[in-house]
């Protein structure tokens, strides 16, 4: 809000009080809408999340469709020799 202040205080010699307020007002606007746009933490760890759902599930329609990749794996662990 301080800084709202300064700004009105020096634009309103050069460009007029009502022009100076409609600035600042165009700018405190712009910025509301750009705090909305931006992703937070919580937004990220959340996608993250989703993210390796997705693969796990993914990893395991995979396994379950192709036979040769259940051999393998059972290979792999030592199941079948």
């Amino acid at each position: 809000m301080t800084r709202a202040i300064e700004l009105y205080r020096l634009l309103k010699d050069k460009l007029g009080e009502q022009e100076t307020k409609a600035l600042i007002e165009a700018i405190d606007e712009s910025t509301e809408q750009a705090k909305k746009e931006v992703a937070t933490k919580a937004d990220l760890l959340l996608l993250e999340a989703k993210m390796r759902m997705y693969f796990i599930i993914l990893a395991f329609l995979y396994l379950l469709t192709n036979p040769k990749a259940i051999d393998l794996l059972s290979k792999l662990l030592g199941l079948v020799k």
